[in-house]
C-alpha cells in the first residue's frame, strides 16, 4: 500500500497563491447577460485597465455561435470562421484608457433561436482564456489557434511568508 504525505500548509499555501496569480493574471470577465429573447440578447462587458492604453481591442469568446453583433461604443473588427469569437476596436473618440479606468462594452447580439451565452471578455494581447486550466488549444476548421505564451507567474519568500507577483 502507497501512502502519501499530507501536503504542508505551506505547500497548500503555495497553490493557492499559484492559482491566485493565474486567475489574475488572464485579466479576463465574464460579460453579464441582461436580458434576452427568441433571436437576439444584450449583455454588457466591463474589463478593469491595467495599463495606460492609445487604443485597444477587447476579444468576446462565446460558448455558441451568435450570428451577428451590434456595439456602439466600438466596432467589430474581426469574427471568427464560428461565430464565436469577436473582436472589437475603439472608436476615435474612446481610444484614450487610463491605468484604473474600466472601460464597459455593451452589446446586442442576434442568434438563431433564444439564447443566454456565456461570455469571456479580455483585452487582446493580454493573457485571456490561455492561462486558465483544462485542454490546450485545438485547431480545426474554423477555429484560431493562439500559440503565444501566457505571462509568467513567479512566487518568491518574504520572511517565511509566500507572496507572488508578475
Amino acid at each position: 500500500m502507497n501512502k502519501q504525505k499530507p501536503l504542508s500548509s505551506l505547500t497548500m499555501l503555495h497553490l493557492f497563491l499559484l492559482a491566485l496569480g493565474i486567475t489574475q493574471v488572464t485579466g479576463e470577465v465574464t460579460a453579464t447577460i441582461s436580458s434576452h429573447w427568441q433571436g437576439g440578447f444584450q449583455g454588457k462587458a466591463c474589463l478593469p485597465v491595467e495599463k495606460e492604453m492609445h487604443g485597444w481591442k477587447i476579444r468576446l469568446v462565446f460558448d455558441q455561435p451568435v450570428s451577428s453583433l451590434e456595439v456602439y461604443t466600438s466596432e467589430v473588427v474581426e469574427k471568427s470562421a464560428n461565430n464565436q469569437e469577436y473582436v472589437l476596436g475603439n472608436k476615435a473618440w474612446n481610444a484614450e484608457e487610463h491605468v484604473g479606468d474600466t472601460l464597459c462594452v455593451e452589446f446586442q447580439g442576434h442568434s438563431s433561436g433564444d439564447i443566454s451565452p456565456v461570455i469571456t471578455a479580455y483585452f487582446e494581447g493580454e493573457a485571456g482564456p490561455r492561462a486558465t486550466s483544462g485542454p490546450g488549444p485545438t485547431s480545426g476548421p474554423g477555429t484560431q489557434v493562439d500559440t503565444t505564451p501566457a505571462p509568467e507567474v513567479k512566487l518568491k519568500h518574504l520572511w517565511g511568508k509566500a507572496s507572488w507577483r508578475r
